[in-house]
C-alpha cells in the first residue's frame, strides 16, 4: 500500500510549488485583513480665523468638530460672537472656519474718536476753527484743514455744514463722518 502513495520527483516538485504559492496566498490574505481592521488615522485641514487667539491652518482628526478646530487655534478671544457659529458641526477637509467679532459700539454724537478731540468737550465751529481744530476732527488732516480755512477765506462763513461738501476733498462719507463733530455758529 506505500507504493501507492510514492510520488515521482516531478510529482514531488509540483506539491512544493502549490504548497508554496498557497503559504504566500496565505500571507498575503492575513496581511491584507490586518491592515482593513487597523485604525485609520485620517486627518483634516482646516483654516480658522476670525475672533480666535492664533488663526491659520491646522490638522484635526477625523470627526472632529468646529468646537476641537477653535482649540487648536488657541481658543476664543474676549470678542468673539458664538451665537453666529455651531460650535457642534463636523469639519470637513479644507473647511474655513470664520468666527465672527461682537460688533463695537457706535459712536454716540458727543463722544470724542480720537484722543485728541479730548482737548474739545464741545463742537467745533466751522466759522471759528483753528487749524490745529479742524485736525483733530476724525479724517481731517493739515492739508484738508487747510483748504477748509481757505474756502472760509474766500468764500466767507459757512451758512451750514453741508457747505463743507464745496470744499475739495469733502465727500458725503468725511462729511457724516465729522458732522457729529462740527456746528456751524
Amino acid at each position: 500500500m506505500a507504493k501507492e502513495f510514492e510520488l515521482t520527483p516531478g510529482e514531488r516538485k509540483a506539491l512544493l510549488f502549490l504548497l508554496f504559492l498557497c503559504l504566500i496566498g496565505t500571507i498575503l490574505a492575513v496581511r491584507k485583513t490586518s491592515q482593513a481592521n487597523r485604525p485609520r488615522f485620517i486627518t483634516l485641514k482646516v483654516q480658522v480665523d476670525g475672533a480666535v487667539v492664533n488663526p491659520g491652518v491646522y490638522q484635526l482628526p477625523e470627526g472632529a468638530r468646529v468646537e476641537d478646530a477653535i482649540l487648536y487655534a488657541g481658543g476664543l478671544r474676549a470678542d468673539a460672537d458664538i451665537s453666529k457659529i455651531n460650535m457642534v458641526a463636523k469639519v470637513k477637509d479644507g473647511q474655513r472656519i470664520t468666527v465672527p467679532s461682537l460688533p463695537y459700539p457706535q459712536l454716540q454724537v458727543n463722544q470724542p474718536s480720537s484722543p485728541s478731540q479730548l482737548a474739545f468737550p464741545g463742537k467745533v465751529d466751522l466759522n471759528s476753527a483753528t487749524q490745529e481744530e479742524l485736525v483733530s476732527l476724525p479724517g481731517i488732516g493739515p492739508a484738508l484743514a487747510n483748504r477748509i480755512l481757505q474756502y472760509r477765506q474766500s468764500v466767507g462763513r459757512f451758512n451750514y455744514i453741508e457747505e463743507l461738501l464745496n470744499v475739495p476733498g469733502v465727500g458725503e462719507k468725511k462729511l457724516e463722518q465729522i458732522r457729529p463733530y462740527v456746528e456751524v455758529r
